[in-house]
């Protein structure tokens, strides 16, 4: 019989490529990964794996049993959510991912608050940019997953659900001294002149931010690139440029740093998503519950140029 914790590391194969990639975020040898797969193989009783030159891949009887592995895996998972929420105590692991700035300024209260009305419930939090929570949201790494987009289409697909949390401001970020920091907002085209900041363009932030430019009619001249807000803060309030940041990535106003808001007015919709076979999961529930708490508790800083 196939054991689905088996079952679930040719899932991971699937989604991250490499028997190293699963072996980290598994937290598992490379050595470990492959020997599970090996006694995968024979439960199934085929080739699952190949070496094609220096990398393994999936032979198509593996590609098979990976389509039908997400249908076997979402059932197991039903199951034992009915089972779950039978019971009225909330209790066992939940596993939740969230985008940089999210994880910082939603994840401690809200797990604090959990900590107090349910201490048999354990939340674990990984930093994790959101089109990859939302992979290993898919595959069953995690059980909530807390995104950010910048765009109205659902990030989601037909086996996911989200729910919206928040939205908050974009505002533009500048040394205390920019002849712009005083305005009551501050459109894109005003900057153009403007050394920048920019996060990475893989990130939902990083591609908007360069899209915007772009509309506005010019290529911005950068002089850093950043993966977390406060090197981005670090390097605005040392004169070098300008950027533009959500509001939550801003969770106070520095004396070294100004902030305008964005026009037209933009904003950046958060979200909590789950997969369908798990939102009914006593747990699951209870984190959205308490972030959706949060979030509308949030109180937003207010910017210079307001």
């Amino acid at each position: 019989m196939i054991d689905p914790e088996r079952l679930s590391l040719l899932l991971e194969f699937d989604r991250l490529g490499t028997l190293t990639r699963v072996a980290e975020v598994r937290f598992l040898s490379t050595s470990g990964v492959s020997q599970q797969l090996a006694v995968l193989e024979r439960e199934a009783g085929v080739r699952l794996l190949e070496r094609h030159g220096r990398r393994v891949r999936l032979t198509e009887e593996g590609a098979l049993l990976v389509r039908h592995g997400h249908g076997i895996l979402a059932s197991i998972e039903a199951a034992e959510t009915d089972l779950q929420a039978s019971r009225t105590k909330v209790a066992g692991m939940i596993r939740s991912a969230a985008f940089s700035s999210g994880a910082r300024a939603l994840l401690p209260r809200t797990c604090t608050a959990l900590d107090e009305r349910f201490p048999d419930l354990n939340v674990t939090v990984d930093e994790s940019e959101s089109h990859e929570s939302l992979r290993r949201l898919a595959v069953g790494d995690i059980d909530v997953a807390v995104v950010d987009s910048f765009a109205d289409e659902p990030l989601i697909d037909e086996n996911l659900v989200g729910g919206l949390l928040m939205k908050d401001r974009l505002l533009v970020v500048l040394p205390p001294d920019h002849p712009r920091a005083q305005a009551r907002s501050i459109r894109m085209e005003e900057l153009a002149d403007d050394p920048w900041l920019l996060e990475e363009s893989k990130t939902y932030l990083g591609a908007f931010v360069q899209r915007a430019c772009a509309e506005a009619g010019f290529r911005p001249s950068v002089v850093a690139r950043f993966h977390n807000a406060d090197v981005g803060l670090a390097f605005v309030a040392a004169g070098r440029a300008v950027t533009v940041l959500p509001e939550l990535a801003v969770t106070a106003v520095a004396p070294d740093i100004a902030t305008v808001p964005l026009a037209p007015s933009t904003r950046r919709r958060i979200i909590a998503v789950v997969r369908r076979t798990n939102q009914r999961r006593p747990g699951v529930q209870a984190v959205v519950a308490a972030l959706k708490e949060n979030c509308a508790g949030f109180v937003g800083i207010p910017a210079q140029g307001e």
